[in-house]
């Protein structure tokens, strides 16, 4: 049996971009969703693409039209989705009831639903980069703590069954912040320190961004207004 090996890519900032030293390799690599807005440079890279919402879902105003456009086009991989549609030619049905029927009703994510592939398809070893669930707002990232457990049930799988699982130092992924009976709360400073960092970097984009939007509007007003003084009083002809 080859020594199959796979690299699935999830929106954390703080690993994602590690799927790089996989780009030109043996190893396949599998994103979801819109990563191609974060990240476009995975494009060519990737060996199956995932969006496992339903139609419904994926017409919602919060995910962006041109989505379904880059999931119509003629791409190298698969889309494993719902069912196949015949407006995106490389969508293929994803077999969750097979999953189902060996893994029972454990899936709380794309990613748990995407390991459970990984499994029945025989991966060797599996990295894990841009996956962290651990928090619970849409301003930090799109994955959630409450997806955490399902996660990492078919990471313990996995390596149960003999399957190498790499997860970067930084993800909370099968970590646990004190040894019970062996370690105090000093132990933790260190990884609190780093998460503050993280959301304190995160806050300053923000609020790069807040500042950028909020000057190309005042602009846009100040336009508006310029506009509006020509008009009144450099094109009156009212009183002609």
């Amino acid at each position: 049996m080859s020594h199959k090996k796979l690299c699935i890519v999830g929106f954390s900032k703080k690993s994602y971009k590690d799927a790089e030293r996989f780009f030109g390799t043996d190893t396949d690599i599998w994103t979801l969703n819109q990563m191609w807005i974060q990240w476009p440079e995975i494009v060519p890279h990737v060996s199956a693409w995932f969006d496992l919402h339903s139609l419904h879902r994926l017409n919602e105003h919060e995910r962006t039209s041109n989505h379904l456009q880059f999931l119509a086009q003629d791409h190298h991989f698969p889309i494993y989705m719902q069912e196949h549609f015949d407006n995106i030619p490389k969508s293929v049905e994803f077999p969750k009831d097979e999953l189902i029927l060996k893994f029972g009703r454990q899936f709380k994510s794309s990613i748990s639903w995407m390991l459970a592939l990984a499994i029945v398809q025989e991966y060797q070893q599996i990295h894990l980069v841009g996956v962290d669930m651990e928090i619970d707002s849409d301003v930090f990232g799109n994955e959630y703590s409450e997806q955490k457990p399902s996660c990492e049930y078919f990471i313990g799988y996995a390596r149960g069954m003999g399957i190498e699982v790499n997860i970067p130092q930084s993800s909370s992924l099968c970590k646990c912040m004190l040894l019970y009976g062996y370690e105090d709360v000093d132990n933790i400073t260190e990884r609190l320190r780093k998460q503050q960092v993280h959301l304190l970097e995160k806050m300053d984009e923000l609020a790069k961004q807040e500042f950028k939007y909020r000057d190309m509007k005042n602009k846009a007003i100040g336009a508006a207004e310029t506009i509006d003084f020509v008009k009144r009083y450099w094109l009156d002809t009212s009183a002609e």
